[in-house]
């Protein structure tokens, strides 16, 4: 096993994003997540994190597709990338903002 210094040691490995586990669903505690982000490692990373949390987390890549998908399932809480090749965040988070009122 190969680690990074400083970064904690996991005995089993994590599940692929794909993977669905017990704790990856839905729960009466649990946030609806809409994830802007056009790095796929970090769309990896934390659609993970939070699913393992037991979040219901939806993905997209553009500023675009990122608006489509908060109108469409009305996210509790977005993460959102301020730089997207398509969108300015900044502006982006204005419009959503406005969806969510």
């Amino acid at each position: 096993m190969t680690t990074t210094p400083g970064a904690p040691v996991s005995a089993s490995p994590s599940p692929s994003p794909a993977e669905p586990t017990a704790s990856s669903e839905p729960t009466a505690s649990s946030a609806t997540v809409l994830v802007i982000e056009d790095e796929r490692a970090q769309q990896v990373v934390l659609q993970t994190a939070l699913r393992a949390r037991g979040h219901v987390v939806h993905v997209a890549s553009t500023g675009t597709r990122g608006m489509e998908l908060a109108a469409a399932v009305r996210p509790d809480v977005i993460v959102l990338d301020l730089g997207l090749p398509d969108a300015d965040g900044v502006v982006l988070c204005r419009h959503l903002r406005t969806i969510a009122r």
